[in-house]
């Protein structure tokens, strides 16, 4: 079928787009020790968030702006972020390597992997993801309700290829924190990977129910949607991902698919 992407290919391109969204639990909250600059890098964070999921990094840029000298590893995960949709993947790594350092947020490490990966530097991605596995897994030794540990535990099997142990952490985080659509977007994307086209569209809705800026939610949906014969959903979702992220690496992709499916 002209939508076919096997494994391998959508575990290259979750490179670009799992770093869009790993706003999402991480940097909306406040580091341990509050006081009036993290509370106000808080609030910025929360607008680049979505600015992030919509891919729209001139916005994120905008939103940071006010923020951006702060002390916080925060803000420099954030910049890494904006720079992996700018396609400066070294100065995303650095900034997240930076952010890395001073954080015990294990997904900062994971969108390390992801920018590495992104960059092709295979051999460092998968040394991030499993010290972002290890660093989770030692945090919910300690507690194992704490959701944010438990989604980037999910995410960094899922890079790994260990998508049945990816699975039941996400659920279980998906348990934890049911409003949030990175949860439900990478269930989607490890269901997908698996060939569950089904469960991945599933998913993929409710992370479009969950935020309906979400523009990789689109085009993965879009996927899978055309594997399981809903054609005009492939037709809807492109037109949309094109709309929100026309300048995306799978644009052209998307397109083509686009033009295929429209009657």
């Amino acid at each position: 079928m002209h939508s076919r992407t096997n494994a391998t290919q959508l575990l290259t391109v979750l490179a670009t787009l799992s770093t869009l969204v790993v706003t999402a639990s991480a940097w909306g909250q406040d580091p341990p020790k509050k006081n009036k600059q993290s509370k106000l890098v808080t609030k910025a964070l929360k607008k680049v968030e979505r600015q992030l999921l919509s891919y729209s990094p001139e916005k994120a840029r905008t939103f940071l702006e006010p923020v951006m000298e702060e002390k916080d590893p925060r803000v420099n995960a954030a910049l890494g972020q904006i720079l992996i949709l700018e396609k400066d993947y070294q100065g995303a790594s650095e900034k997240l390597k930076a952010a890395s350092k001073k954080s015990d947020d294990p997904l900062i490490l994971v969108a390390l992997g992801d920018a590495q990966a992104y960059a092709k530097n295979k051999g460092q991605a998968q040394s991030s993801y499993q010290k972002a596995a290890k660093e989770a897994e030692a945090l919910l030794a300690k507690d194992p309700t704490k959701t944010k540990a438990r989604l980037a535990l999910g995410v960094s099997q899922q890079r790994l290829k260990r998508y049945d142990e990816a699975i039941s952490n996400l659920t279980r985080a998906k348990s934890g924190n049911p409003s949030n659509p990175r949860i439900s977007f990478e269930l989607g994307m490890t269901k997908l990977l698996q060939g569950d086209n089904q469960a991945a569209f599933d998913h993929l809705s409710s992370a479009i129910e969950l935020y309906s800026g979400y523009a990789y939610a689109y085009y993965y949906r879009g996927l899978a949607a055309d594997k399981v014969g809903r054609k005009d959903i492939t037709a809807n979702d492109m037109d949309r991902f094109l709309i929100l992220a026309p300048d995306a690496p799978e644009a052209t992709k998307a397109s083509r698919i686009l033009a295929a499916v429209r009657p």
